[in-house]
């Protein structure tokens, strides 16, 4: 039984001995839609990178040593390790299935492909997470680090939206994440008219004064990634297009052009497994 974390990694498998050291450490909580390096102090411990020897072998209480061998603090960041690799997971696009050749997206697997485009900014256009964290009083910075962590204090109005206890950084992510797709779904039950982005903001945010960049990126979804989208239709056209020898023209980017090098197609949106495959994706895309 291996740690099933974001820096699984990091967690190697023991070679000559087993154990670690807990010197200097070395921890990486994978990306939340941009790098982030982090460094905080831990019930007086510092919680920096780590890197440890993981040992499979089960000791009499069927328990890998590894894990026994972890005093409070390293099984603290371990959980927190788990608790953010858990927020990547759901967040990863991969979960709606492969994409069929010709076929656009509809209904809630749009509205989950809309919300993967706008995680994060997409040029001179906001992100959608942001926006609405900001609208509501919070930090969607500082959510989507060290996740496990408690929060040192909860915006009132995410709280009163999210309809449940806020206690930690996933929790209050995963509440902006929720208010972001129910905005698309309200945009989508009146047909991405970006005219009804006001009522859609005033329907799922209530009492919540709309920021500029909330208006925008909506706007944006409206006026021009659900028309890119919906020529998703036109690949198998294109594709006989192309094996007659004709010419095929370029499609749609709905993503920053910056965030796929020559050598990596735009196969994925989960930018986590996207930035494992190529490793010369710019920091921040």
């Amino acid at each position: 039984m291996k740690p099933a974390t974001a820096a699984a990694a990091k967690y190697r498998p023991a070679k000559a001995a087993h154990g670690h050291d807990h010197g200097r450490h070395h921890h990486h909580h994978g990306d939340h839609g941009h790098h982030h390096d982090h460094h905080h102090d831990h019930h007086g411990h510092d919680h920096h990178d780590h890197d440890h020897d993981w040992d499979d072998t089960l000791n009499e209480d069927g328990v890998p040593l590894s894990l026994a061998k972890m005093d409070g603090v390293d099984v603290a960041h371990l959980i927190e390790d788990i608790d953010g690799y858990l927020c990547e997971l759901g967040a990863a696009q991969i979960r709606d299935g492969l994409h069929v050749l010709g076929n656009a997206p509809q209904g809630e697997a749009l509205v989950d492909m809309l919300l993967a485009l706008t995680r994060l900014p997409n040029l001179g256009i906001p992100g959608l997470p942001a926006s609405v964290a900001a609208a509501c009083g919070g930090d969607w910075v500082l959510w989507q680090q060290d996740q496990g962590k408690r929060l040192s204090e909860t915006p009132a109005t995410l709280q009163a939206l999210a309809g449940q206890p806020l206690v930690t950084r996933a929790d209050a992510h995963d509440a902006v994440m929720k208010l972001s797709s129910a905005l698309i779904a309200e945009l989508a039950a009146r047909g991405y008219d970006a005219a009804a982005v006001p009522a859609a903001v005033a329907a799922v945010l209530p009492g919540v004064e709309p920021n500029a960049d909330l208006e925008r990126v909506l706007n944006f979804i409206c006026d021009q990634l659900c028309l890119k989208l919906a020529r998703t239709a036109e690949e198998i056209d294109n594709l006989l297009r192309g094996l007659e020898g004709g010419y095929v023209p370029a499609g749609p980017a709905a993503r920053r052009r910056a965030a796929w090098p020559t050598s990596c197609p735009p196969a994925a949106i989960s930018i986590r497994w996207t930035r494992a495959a190529c490793p010369r994706m710019p920091p921040g895309a």
